[in-house]
């Protein structure tokens, strides 16, 4: 993955410090060309869409790339592809949200009427007027735009709606949808570990209710996004060892493995160079850390802190390193092994950190979620998103090098 020749103009450093912000972004993707894996879930999304009645559930940790999922779905189906024309729609929704607000704000961006038919343009909202929108309504309105027309809608960070009646409100919306079997698709997206997690009284949508849980990437869908869909549509290059760092550090999630990756590609060219090498990586640690998000920054340092002598920050750093299942949970016996690396002290059992562990799943703290019972609990990271900036942390402190993250 070396390209030759290594050294580079200085006009070809102006070429690519244009592009390496282009491929690198910790934005949600929105261009297919700069979308990697996720097939078997992207092939579950446009199969939903290309069945009238069915409809989509999508969750799983932060930083996953749910919403980048949804996002591409309209360059993937696109109509000359489907001989019939789309129109997909994505809101955000908002903690305030109710039934009635959230649905206005997507129907807020479907107009309805043709202007060169001389008639007058309206959104949908403005269609409905004042009266509260109901499971029929959204059915009559829906019914009408599509049928000519597949209709996909977007209902982005479903999870931070607080009005139970609205979840419940989307369950009976979906289940009428599905019966009367019309093209039009509704996406919820959010963070969660469940369906029942998102949406009230789902059994009601029945079997026309896809649920496609994101994992975090795998080894190839992540080397995807750092070097076929990265450095090699740029002109750049990568060793090895680099490839390695960037991958164990970002821990299968997407944003790190661009972040990581933008900022090596960038200190590689400060030196003129065309390759990312293990300095370089070494380098962007830091910058990653100062431009982490601040909810991460504070989360990190909240649980550490503390006026007294403590093992918080090793405590920590050993979660991260613990193996987990699937769903990214772990037990205590899980972090034995790298809280002994950590400390250096090979007989510390774990009576000499489970209650640092547990005071990280307290309620002052709240970096670790503790789920099961007594002699059976499994610990998982609210955040997912903060387990790299911590084991980031720990290599440039210096507690543990590269090489122990082949712990985790």
């Amino acid at each position: 993955m070396i390209k030759e020749p290594d050294e580079i103009t200085r006009e070809e450093q102006g070429i690519f410090l244009t592009r390496i912000p282009r491929v690198y972004t910790t934005l949600p993707i929105t261009r297919k060309d700069l979308f990697a894996g996720r097939t078997p879930q992207l092939a579950e999304a446009l199969g939903a869409i290309f069945n009238p009645g069915q409809h989509v559930i999508i969750f799983g940790e932060p930083g996953v790339g749910k919403t980048s999922l949804a996002s591409v779905l309209n360059d993937f189906a696109q109509p000359e592809v489907l001989e019939q024309d789309i129109l997909v729609c994505k809101i955000d929704c908002s903690s305030d949200d109710t039934f009635d607000s959230v649905w206005r704000k997507i129907f807020s961006d479907i107009t309805l009427g043709s202007e060169e038919d001389g008639g007058e343009r309206k959104t949908i909202s403005e269609v409905i007027g004042k009266i509260d929108i109901a499971p029929h309504i959204i059915l009559k309105q829906l019914t009408s735009i599509s049928s000519n027309t597949l209709v996909v809608l977007i209902f982005d960070e479903f999870n931070i709606i607080k009005n139970k009646k609205c979840r419940l409100l989307f369950a009976e919306t979906i289940k009428t949808l599905s019966n009367n079997a019309i093209t039009s698709t509704i996406f919820l997206v959010g963070v969660a570990d469940n369906i029942d997690e998102l949406i009230e009284e789902h059994q009601l949508a029945g079997r026309n209710l896809i649920q496609i849980h994101m994992p975090r990437m795998n080894r190839g869908e992540a080397k995807q996004i750092l070097i076929d869909n990265g450095l090699e549509t740029i002109g750049m290059g990568i060793e090895d060892e680099a490839i390695e760092k960037i991958l164990k550090m970002a821990q299968g999630l997407p944003n790190y493995v661009h972040t990581l990756g933008k900022h090596s590609a960038l200190l590689a060219i400060d030196e003129l160079k065309r390759n990312v090498r293990s300095q370089h990586v070494n380098g962007a640690i830091d910058r990653c850390l100062d431009q982490a998000s601040h909810s991460v920054k504070s989360s990190y340092t909240k649980a550490i802190s503390s006026p007294r002598a403590n093992l918080f920050k090793e405590v920590l750093l050993a979660c991260a390193l613990a193996r987990k299942d699937g769903l990214g949970t772990f037990a205590a016996v899980d972090v034995r092994l790298p809280f002994r690396k950590i400390t250096g002290k090979p007989d510390y059992g774990i009576e000499n950190f489970l209650p640092t562990l547990n005071k990280l799943s307290s309620l002052d703290r709240a970096v670790l979620f503790k789920s099961g019972t007594r002699r059976n609990f499994r610990y998982k990271f609210r955040d997912a998103l903060l387990q790299p900036y911590i084991l980031m942390q720990g290599i440039k402190s210096g507690t543990i090098s590269h090489e122990d993250l082949d712990l985790a």
